[in-house]
């Protein structure tokens, strides 16, 4: 079978549920530290008191566009475009202003990255309403604070010597959860190559999560291809390759998944669960 080591298993390991990877680069989803401070204060000209004068304003949107603070946190960043000044009039810090049509998508992990190992984008967070975005709001301006997953942040530990130590499964590159397969006694009648058949009973996968195929005893990782008929016919509606993981286009949740291994011809399958 292909495997490619995977470099993140290096990095704490942490067992939980499906919810519990996302963090917000260590602050608040202000944008403010965990410590409930301002993550910095505007500039000042004269007195302590005097934070008036020190930034330019950002002028109103025009008619149908709106102004989008985007609130990146210690580690984030978006490709091409540095940090505005003008967003310490508003106490944030790593902020990139920017002026779209309202209701257009916003940037995405193509362009919003972080500077920790094995993190990524997630989603956007509506400061005021506390909700997840796609679009830009319809509203004159908004505060959108990046979320990030991966990197190992947020939870305890658990070392990798915790992990199973024999078996095929899937490891997320979040570093939170893992899924150990079962293996398949009987053959399958329709694969004529004789494959071992690794099973995974029921599992939910959520939007830009990402995983891989993963050796417990190696501790090596690998991607391949689905089958055609998997996720009713539809597999690339669901997952694409990215970087050595699979990467969840949309949600949906999966029963009778079969890792399906024979050297240098591996085979993934999963019926879609409605």
């Amino acid at each position: 079978m292909k495997k490619s080591i995977l470099l993140s298993i290096l990095l704490p390991l942490t067992v939980v549920s499906l919810s519990g990877c996302v963090k917000y680069n260590g602050r608040n989803k202000d944008g403010s530290p965990k410590d409930g401070t301002s993550s910095t204060t505007a500039p000042t000209s004269g007195s302590s008191e005097d934070t008036s004068s020190t930034s330019s304003t950002v002028p109103p949107a025009p008619q149908g566009q709106t102004n989008l603070y985007l609130v990146l946190g210690p580690t984030g960043s978006y490709t091409g475009k540095a940090p505005s000044p003008e967003a310490a009039t508003k106490f944030l810090d790593n902020t990139v202003i920017v002026t779209v049509d309202r209701g257009s998508a916003l940037p995405d992990g193509s362009v919003i990255i972080s500077s920790v190992n094995g993190s990524s984008f997630l989603h956007w967070v509506d400061r005021d309403t506390t909700e997840v975005v796609t679009t830009a709001p319809d509203k004159e301006e908004s505060i959108l604070v990046a979320v990030f997953q991966g990197g190992g942040g947020g939870n305890t530990p658990t070392p990798t010597d915790k992990l199973p130590t024999s078996g095929f499964g899937f490891l997320f590159s979040d570093n939170t959860r893992y899924a150990l397969a079962v293996k398949c006694t009987g053959k399958d009648e329709y694969d004529l190559h004789g494959r071992e058949q690794y099973k995974i009973a029921d599992m939910d996968f959520q939007k830009d999560e990402q995983f891989c195929l993963f050796n417990f005893e190696k501790r090596e990782s690998w991607t391949i291809d689905l089958d055609p008929t998997a996720l009713g016919n539809n597999p690339d509606e669901y997952l694409t390759i990215n970087g050595g993981y699979y990467k969840v286009l949309k949600s949906f949740r999966a029963t009778n998944i079969y890792l399906k291994l024979r050297y240098e011809d591996d085979q993934l399958y999963m019926e879609l669960k409605r």
